[in-house]
């Protein structure tokens, strides 16, 4: 049974950074993505990024793509330092999605350019920060502020440009999730009316990688 200090993402995925360090860690469907390595780089960069743009820990930090390596990218580097992943399934009606966004009252969200049309019209929500999976490219908004539109007139701005320097984010306590903070929030399907948020916390998780593991050996 593989053994971790404590049952958290970061706990049992970092490990791996070093253990696999060049190979393949997610990729699309042509095999084509990120390795070790450029996945650690990658959430510590984002996670940054999401520090300095005021996600604290128990913040909601939502995901509306479809799959691909960045979508992995933008769950672990949420539940990194802290805040609580909100994956919205691509497949709900507009109405479903802002009524996600806004129950939830997630701060921040990283979607896929040809959603973006799905959260044109939110209003009333706590959402701030807008992430465009893709490239990681983002748009700040202001209150009553048209995302598309915003996107359109204000072009995009890459992380890297936006990022100051990196700073280590690992050690700050303010940031480290325990193993019973809250790691996810899934929305059901809602066929009997709003859909219903589950609650993971990193231990449900955690402890679903270990015992997947020991099945698979």
């Amino acid at each position: 049974m593989i053994q971790v200090e404590k049952y958290t993402l970061p706990d049992i995925i970092k490990p791996s950074f070093q253990r696999f360090g060049d190979k393949l860690a997610l990729s699309d469907i042509d095999g084509i993505g990120l390795s070790y390595n450029e996945l650690e780089n990658k959430i510590s960069s984002i996670s940054n990024f999401l520090i300095e743009h005021g996600i604290a820990k128990g913040d909601r930090v939502a995901i509306l793509a479809e799959n691909q390596p960045n979508w992995g990218v933008a769950y672990l580097s949420a539940t990194f330092i802290g805040a609580i992943a909100v994956p919205i399934m691509t497949e709900f009606k507009d109405a479903d999605v802002h009524h996600i966004l806004r129950h939830s009252g997630a701060k921040a969200i990283f979607i896929s350019e040809k959603f973006l049309d799905k959260i044109a019209e939110l209003e009333n929500s706590d959402l701030e920060t807008v992430v465009i999976l893709e490239d990681m490219s983002i748009v700040s908004l202001e209150e009553g502020a048209d995302i598309v539109s915003k996107v359109l007139k204000d072009g995009k701005k890459e992380l890297n440009k936006i990022i100051s320097a990196a700073k280590v984010f690992a050690g700050l306590s303010n940031y480290t999730p325990d193993e019973n903070d809250l790691a996810a929030i899934v929305y059901t399907s809602g066929t009997t009316g709003h859909s219903k948020g589950v609650m993971l916390s990193h231990k449900n998780i955690v402890s679903d990688i270990i015992a997947t593991l020991d099945l698979v050996n």
